[in-house]
C-alpha cells in the first residue's frame, strides 16, 4: 500500500495538524456527560435511571480512555508537551491507568502491527469463536468477574505516584457529588467501570481488529477494520471516532476528531476498493462476523508477555 497514491503530502500535513482548543473542547464535552449521568439519577432516583447513568459512566470512561489514546500519540493538542500532563491527570488517571506505560505498548501494537510481534494480538486472535464462548466472554463481563480481575491488575501494577491523579479526580468528584446532595451516586461509576464497562471494550476490540481479513499482513486494511457507527453506538462503544480505526492505523498521528472526514476522502479515492472486509456497518455486525468457526482463526504465534494491558479473554 503507497499512501501516496492517494492522499498528497499537503493533505496528510494538513491531517495531522492539531488544535489546542479542540483537544481541551473534547476533554470537556467527556466531562460533562459524565455529569450528564450523576445528574440523570440524582434528579430522577430510580432504578432506570441509575442503569442508563453506569452506562454513561462507561462509555464515558471508554471516552476518556480513547482520548488518552490520542494523546499518546501526541494528537490530541497541537501543543504536544500537553498530552503527557493531560493524559496522566484527566484522561488515563480516573481509571488507574498510566500514561507512559499505555503509551510504550501501544506505540509497540503499531510498530509491530500485522505481524506475530505485536503485543495486541492476544486480544484477538480467539476470533472468530463459537456463539456458546461469546456468550460466557459477556456473561464474565458483565457479571463483574473481567471488571474485577483488571481492577486487581491495574492495582498491583500501580504506584503511590501513579495513584496520585485517580485520589484526585475521584477526590473533587466526591466532593460535587456531596454538594449536589448525593454523594451515592457515585457508586454508578464504579458500576460502570466494573459491570459495563468491560463489555463496551470488548465490543470496541471486536471493532478494531477481530476477525478481520488478515491478522498478519503488513496492509492496514487486511490486519485492521473500521465500523461504521449510529450515535448510540457512538455515546456507548465508539466515542471520540476511535471506530474509524483503519485509517487510524494509515495515520497514526491524525487526531481523533479528523478521522470521520479522513475516511471520506478516502472512500471517495478508492482506498477500499476490493477490502470492502476493512469496513463494516455498525457493531451488531461486527459480533456476528466474530461469531464462527475455529478453524478460521489466524494461525499466530504469540510471544510470552505480548499482552500491554490485562487479557480480554
Amino acid at each position: 500500500m503507497k499512501l501516496s497514491d492517494y492522499l498528497s503530502p499537503d493533505e496528510v500535513r494538513s491531517f495531522r495538524e492539531g488544535s489546542d482548543l479542540l483537544g481541551v473542547w473534547q476533554i470537556a464535552v467527556n466531562y460533562a456527560l459524565i455529569a450528564a449521568g450523576f445528574a440523570i439519577f440524582i434528579l430522577w432516583p430510580n432504578p432506570l435511571t441509575f442503569l442508563l447513568g453506569a452506562m454513561i459512566q462507561a462509555g464515558r470512561i471508554l471516552g476518556l480512555v480513547v482520548l488518552n489514546h490520542d494523546a499518546t500519540h501526541s494528537a490530541l493538542f497541537k501543543t504536544r508537551s500537553w498530552n503527557r500532563p493531560f493524559g496522566r491527570w484527566l484522561l488515563a488517571g480516573p481509571s488507574l491507568g498510566d500514561f507512559d506505560s499505555y503509551r510504550d505498548g501501544h506505540l509497540k501494537h503499531h510498530k509491530f502491527a500485522g505481524t506475530d510481534n505485536d503485543p495486541d494480538i492476544p486480544f484477538v486472535q480467539g476470533y472468530p469463536t463459537t456463539g456458546q464462548s461469546m456468550r460466557r466472554k459477556f456473561t464474565r463481563d458483565l457479571t463483574g468477574q473481567i471488571g474485577l480481575r483488571d481492577l486487581k491488575y491495574l492495582i498491583q501494577n500501580s504506584t503511590l505516584s501513579k495513584r496520585v491523579p485517580f485520589l484526585v479526580t475521584h477526590g473533587v468528584m466526591i466532593a460535587l457529588l456531596a454538594l449536589a446532595g448525593n454523594v451515592w451516586a457515585y457508586s454508578m461509576w464504579w458500576v460502570g467501570f466494573i459491570f459495563l464497562y468491560p463489555a463496551f471494550m470488548r465490543i470496541r476490540v471486536m471493532g478494531e481488529h477481530g476477525a478481520v481479513a488478515e491478522l498478519i499482513h503488513s496492509d492496514p486494511r487486511r490486519n485492521t477494520r473500521t465500523t461504521i457507527a449510529n450515535p448510540i453506538e457512538r455515546l456507548f462503544i465508539c466515542p471520540n471516532y476511535v471506530n474509524f480505526h483503519c485509517e487510524h492505523h494509515t495515520l497514526a498521528n491524525v487526531p481523533g476528531r479528523k478521522l470521520p472526514k479522513l475516511h471520506k476522502l478516502l472512500k471517495e479515492r478508492g482506498f477500499y476498493n476490493e477490502h470492502s472486509y476493512a469496513v463494516e456497518n455498525g457493531y451488531f455486525d461486527v459480533v456476528k462476523r466474530c461469531i464462527g468457526s475455529v478453524e478460521d482463526r489466524p494461525a499466530v504465534t504469540v510471544r510470552q508477555g505480548a499482552a500491554s494491558y490485562a487479557d480480554m479473554s
